[in-house]
């Protein structure tokens, strides 16, 4: 029954409607006026928290992009419109995530409006997940590059808020006070709360990723046309432990409706036969499966999974070996998408995924668990994975590096100085087996990349300090004005610049910047520091994968501007990273069998483990500590600025 009592009731199709009628007549005029009254109707039910308006509009961005391509098809003389059309309807939906509702979740201290506003991000990447999957339909890729830019521009401060939190529970984990369990209860409310807004970020990109991999197996877009809008998605993770939670999540929400995937259809079907669009889980899972292949180095952390989303491991393993099976019988289809050169490359990097994924498959308690249970934690083991985890570490710290060559950096000795620690404890499930001599020692296969993790979390603090402490004042469209403006905003100022950092994708992306007389490549063989992309006016440019870096540039005089302080301990690696591998103790395991008996003691065939049978599978875990102390300081506001590249 339609609700007599809201008289706004069918104003939205009127309005649609004019805005088809406005695309159809190339009338920009028009269009802007009812394109700007949907702006204003957003940006109204997001302040008075009416989340029903706020549905109503949020897809007219999606319905303006499939409404301009259409007419531009049926009518070449308007199709010059289409790209202008479909801009502002990615840049529409930008502006609601990043400064409508932004600003209002920056500001609110209340838990209750946090969630609301929550409630408006989930519905507001919906709006840009449907815009994604008209454009991917269309295989229009020329439009799918321009939204995925206005998309890397969506920034909040909510992400440090959550590396806030996630610190803070690091300290209680190790201080062990009496209150520990209580204290660590309301930060996880508090993480999960300001974790919605990456989750739902990653899950909008995930969700057209996978449905790409999807139409290319019906054919509905051929390799090349998936491989270029595949190569636009960035699928970067900065903490490991991601990656299988978030397949783990779609798979578990989209039957339920989860960004509407249930509707998603790739073709008409004939009215009045019975048909249904194509299951969210088993696209999803090929996707899935087909990014494990393309990106070829994924590691996967299976910790802090609960004993219902470890089951659905279980049967996500089943479906992506089913998956690579297609993959391998259809090999000349898959390859070119695939990125591999032959069957046996193709099948390596399947049998490489598995590998890692199986481990999830835990059957009864037999002669091989106890034996890795009782075995002695080995040193050189130890040391050998310190080593490997130290390494890439050192490799992605690209910020601690340049902090060390341009030696601006303190040692605090005084215990009473209090600095950032960055990194975390992992309670790592069934992976003492890495760490023991005999017959039952098992590598697992990239799991130095959970040292990587710590140097881009360094990274993330350092941009995190610096964008903070001065906002984005300084724009520009294109990243060739926005590096000459901050340069001459700084010489102004009698400040001498002498580093420019930047997200390494535009030192080959952007032609503009590469066809500059300023810029110098370190691709053209220049002589550049290690770290850096080359120069642009003889200032030498570092590059950094942090995403508080995605579309901004920060120029400094560094040494003027910013400092690092750190502390050190001899038993660490280098003195600066603790890597540290312990076994599970009997307290341990009686607190984890406690806390998670069903967890423990229902194996995958529904039998039931004894205590101690549960005990011993426990202690074939380990748990690893992973830190870094130090923070960043900035000594002058004055000796540095950030630009940021507003497309």
């Amino acid at each position: 029954m339609n609700d007599k009592s809201d008289i706004t009731l069918g104003i939205d199709s009127i309005v649609l409607t004019g805005i088809e009628k406005a695309i159809e007549r190339s009338s920009k005029e028009t269009f802007n006026i009812l394109l700007g009254f949907v702006r204003n109707v957003l940006q109204l039910a997001i302040s008075h928290g009416t989340i029903k308006h706020f549905q109503e509009y949020i897809f007219s961005p999606a319905f303006i992009y499939g409404t301009s391509y259409l007419k531009a098809r049926q009518n070449p003389a308007i199709a010059y419109l289409h790209p202008v059309y479909s801009k502002q309807a990615a840049a529409n939906l930008k502006e609601i995530i990043w400064f409508d509702i932004g600003v209002l979740i920056s500001n609110s201290k209340n838990i209750e409006q946090k969630k609301q506003l929550n409630e408006f991000y989930y519905w507001a990447f919906n709006g840009f997940s449907r815009l994604f999957f008209f454009i991917a339909n269309n295989g229009d890729v020329a439009t799918f590059k321009t939204a995925i830019q206005e998309y890397n521009q969506i920034f909040s401060f909510r992400e440090e808020k959550y590396y806030e939190l996630s610190r803070a529970k690091l300290d209680i984990e190790m201080q062990n006070p009496e209150d520990k369990d209580i204290r660590l209860k309301v930060l996880d409310d508090e993480i999960e709360l300001e974790k919605k807004f990456s989750e739902y970020r990653r899950h909008a990109l995930l969700g057209v990723y996978y449905w790409i991999v999807f139409l290319f197996y019906v054919g509905k877009i051929n390799a090349e046309i998936a491989n270029d809008l595949l190569n636009e998605i960035a699928l970067q993770y900065n903490d490991s432990r991601e990656i299988i939670y978030d397949i783990l999540q779609l798979r578990d929400k989209s039957p339920l409706g989860y960004f509407e995937w249930q509707g998603w259809d790739y073709m008409e079907r004939p009215s009045g036969e019975m048909y249904h669009p194509p299951y969210p889980n088993d696209w999803l899972t090929m996707g899935f499966a087909a990014a494990q292949v393309r990106i070829d180095n994924a590691y996967y952390d299976f910790s802090g999974l609960d004993s219902k989303q470890l089951k659905n491991a279980v049967f996500l393993v089943d479906a992506v070996e089913s998956n690579f099976k297609i993959f391998q019988s259809e090999f000349e289809k898959w390859a070119k998408l695939l990125n591999v050169k032959n069957k046996e490359e193709l099948i390596k990097r399947c049998d490489n995924v598995l590998h890692q994924l199986v481990v999830v498959k835990r059957q009864n308690i037999g002669n091989k668990e106890q034996q890795i249970a009782q075995a002695p934690l080995s040193q050189e083991k130890i040391d050998e994975f310190r080593r490997v985890i130290g390494e890439s570490w050192k490799t992605q710290a690209l910020v601690r590096q340049v902090f060390e060559r341009k030696n601006c950096k303190e040692l605090i000795t005084s215990t009473e100085v209090k600095l950032k620690i960055i990194g975390q404890r992992t309670f790592f499930e069934k992976a003492k087996m890495m760490f023991i001599e005999g017959e039952y020692y098992q590598p697992i296969y990239n799991i130095g990349q959970i040292g990587g993790q710590i140097g881009r979390w360094e990274d993330d603090n350092f941009f995190n300090t610096a964008i903070v402490g001065k906002g984005d004042k300084l724009t520009a469209a294109s990243i060739l004005v926005l590096l000459e403006t901050a340069l001459s905003s700084l010489r102004k100022d009698n400040v001498n610049p002498d580093i420019i950092f930047m997200s390494p994708e535009h030192s080959y992306q952007d032609h503009e910047l590469l066809a500059s007389s300023k810029f110098v490549s370190r691709i053209k063989g220049v002589d550049a520091v290690q770290g850096t992309l080359g120069f642009f006016e003889d200032i030498p440019i570092y590059y950094s994968y942090s995403n508080f870096l995605n579309n901004r540039v920060v120029v400094a005089k560094f040494n003027d501007a910013f400092k690092m302080r750190f502390k050190t301990d001899e038993r660490w690696y280098e003195n600066e990273l603790n890597v540290t591998v312990a076994a599970i103790t009997d307290e341990q395991a009686e607190k984890r069998l406690r806390e998670e008996p069903s967890k423990w003691k229902i194996t995958d065939d529904g039998s039931e483990l004894s205590d101690k049978e549960a005990l011993m599978l426990i202690k074939t875990s380990v748990i690893i500590d992973l830190w870094t102390v130090l923070d960043f300081q900035i000594l002058s506001s004055d000796a540095y600025t950030v630009g940021f590249l507003k497309k």
